[in-house]
């Protein structure tokens, strides 16, 4: 999203409304949106537009997109200094639920951020 660097996440029901997806409500608005909850990140959640979402496919992918990313674009593969020392523990825990089956890290992300989170 504009504004905001890539960050680890998972998608998980909005917990208003049970909801994964939130589909346009109107003709101008015409992106679906997926509710997220963000790795390591003081249990904040979203709904971002689908195209501002990235399949997670390792470190090294996420580091490759990087270096082959327009100059204006690189900004988004790195988060203020604020935010560098979540942000490493949001990648590793990205890495370590990555190895797992479907089952198994939505069980890991439940034990860690509660039902409620997810």
């Amino acid at each position: 999203m504009q504004g905001y660097s890539f960050w680890p996440c998972v998608v998980s029901r909005d917990p208003e409304g049970g909801e994964f997806v939130k589909l346009p409500d109107s003709l101008s608005k015409s992106q679906k949106k997926i509710h997220v909850l963000f790795l390591e990140y003081n249990n904040q959640r979203a709904w971002i537009p689908l195209g501002c979402i990235k399949t997670y496919r390792g470190l090294k992918d996420f580091k490759e997109q990087k270096e082959t990313a327009s100059k204006s674009s690189k900004k988004d593969f790195e988060p203020g200094k604020r935010y560098e020392g979540q942000f490493a523990q949001a990648v590793d825990y990205a890495e370590e639920l990555a190895q797992l089956t479907d089952d198994d890290r939505l069980e890991r992300v439940l034990l860690k951020y509660g039902w409620e989170m997810v």
